[in-house]
């Protein structure tokens, strides 16, 4: 097979489907790494991986429809797509990881969807005001800025409400894992914007911001109970 032939099946949307599912998988084994936790059990946990799955095939529509399905945008919103999964509710596989056999909580699968349908309308509609001329509120290095102050606020929230016993150490944890993660894809967005590809440079940081939010929302309600 020539690299053209590779590149040609590589770009057809079943594929892309593929590289989607391929971003989540990757996203599960990095939040595996270090733990005793097996792949298996990981994905035993149906509410998450059944929302990892849906958010795939809704954002991969979307990506059809708008006409920006391409192998990073896949690789990327599959990849945020199982992280994401796992904010929808308190209990579940996050905490698992993190060893805490705490169980429970409640599902939140509307909010999952809401996020990633904002993030993927994001990209056309950031190519449309540009093919419009129409100047950006803000910079990618303004909401980037930004976004990174909000990772490091977000920890300090979790440490000061730790010490105030307003939520418990496996609430810590999992807010400070997921700052992680957070930053991690902030990291990506940042190389993959320098690189010269603005617009999934952008989308990465929406989902990025858009996965700080829903934290946020999550450390709010554990602290005012």
């Amino acid at each position: 097979m020539t690299p053209d032939e590779l590149k040609t099946l590589l770009s057809t949307p079943l594929a892309l489907f593929l590289v989607m599912l391929l971003g989540s998988l990757g996203s599960a084994l990095k939040q595996l790494k270090g733990t005793d936790t097996s792949l298996g059990s990981y994905l035993s946990h149906l509410p998450e991986t059944l929302s990892a799955l849906i958010a795939n095939a809704l954002a991969f529509g979307l990506l059809v429809v708008s006409d920006s399905l391409n192998f990073g945008s896949a690789l990327g919103i599959g990849y945020v797509a199982n992280s994401a999964a796992d904010l929808i509710r308190n209990g579940g596989r996050s905490e698992i990881v993190a060893k805490n056999v705490r169980q429970g909580g409640f599902a939140r699968p509307l909010m999952l969807a809401l996020m990633m349908v904002t993030a993927v309308i994001a990209m056309p509609v950031m190519n449309g005001c540009t093919a419009l001329g129409l100047q950006q509120p803000k910079t990618f290095s303004d909401n980037y800025a930004y976004a990174l102050g909000q990772t490091t606020a977000l920890r300090d929230s979790a440490r000061v409400a730790l010490e105030a016993r307003q939520i418990s150490v496996a609430d810590a944890t999992y807010v400070l894992k997921t700052t992680d993660q957070a930053r991690g894809y902030l990291d990506t967005a940042r190389g993959v914007y320098d690189a010269g590809e603005t617009l999934q440079g952008k989308a990465q940081l929406e989902l990025a911001t858009a996965v700080l939010t829903q934290l946020q929302t999550f450390l709010n309600a554990r602290a005012a109970k």
